[in-house]
């Protein structure tokens, strides 16, 4: 339980100790820990059990819940004393720095999706670079959709047929767009 100082210093670092005495802990244990300390549990939410900074930090689904539940206003219950606007902005600061580990100098982009051409951006794209036009339709299966579109990357998968097609119409277009031979007679005078 994360109340005294001597489990404050497990906490990692006298910097998040002091950020969690300060900042955090009265705002808590005025509004929090009636129904989510000492053995109370309201809602599986228990947030004084952390022993060190790396506990708090194993656990970013529950204080993204607590940064949720807190900002939107459900927390504390409307029949409870309300967080006062300087109370809301210090614990949503304090929950981002210290337990989420977010830091605004370093952004989290997120994941990126690797994004493949669907057959229409396929086919215009040949025929923009290459003056050819490949016919795409025939040539390729049927693009997954999502929500209706085409051209979400998270929905656009790579099978190994695809794969083996995208080889074949390389080779076919390389073929027709770069030749062997000449295409214009030579002439004699």
């Amino acid at each position: 339980m994360i109340r005294t100082a001597a489990s404050l210093l497990m906490l990692g670092s006298l910097h998040a100790a002091e950020s969690f005495t300060h900042e955090a802990l009265p705002i808590l244990e005025k509004h929090c820990y009636e129904c989510h300390a000492d053995g109370a549990k309201k809602g599986q939410v228990v947030l004084d059990e952390f022993t060190s900074l790396e506990a708090m930090q194993s656990q970013p689904e529950l204080w993204a819940k607590v940064l949720k539940n807190v900002r939107s206003g459900l927390m504390p219950p409307s029949k409870e004393p309300r967080l006062a606007p300087e109370e809301i902005s210090q614990l949503v600061d304090w929950l981002k720095r210290v337990p989420l580990n977010l830091d605004a100098s370093r952004p989290d982009p997120g994941r990126v999706t690797l994004h493949r051409l669907n057959r229409g951006e396929y086919r215009n794209t040949i025929r923009d670079l290459m003056g050819i036009d490949f016919r795409t339709d025939e040539e390729f299966p049927a693009d997954d959709t999502g929500y209706g579109f085409d051209t979400i990357a998270d929905v656009l998968s790579t099978s190994p047929l695809l794969m083996e097609k995208y080889l074949m119409a390389a080779e076919t277009i390389v073929t027709r767009a770069v030749p062997l031979e000449s295409r214009t007679e030579a002439v004699q005078n």
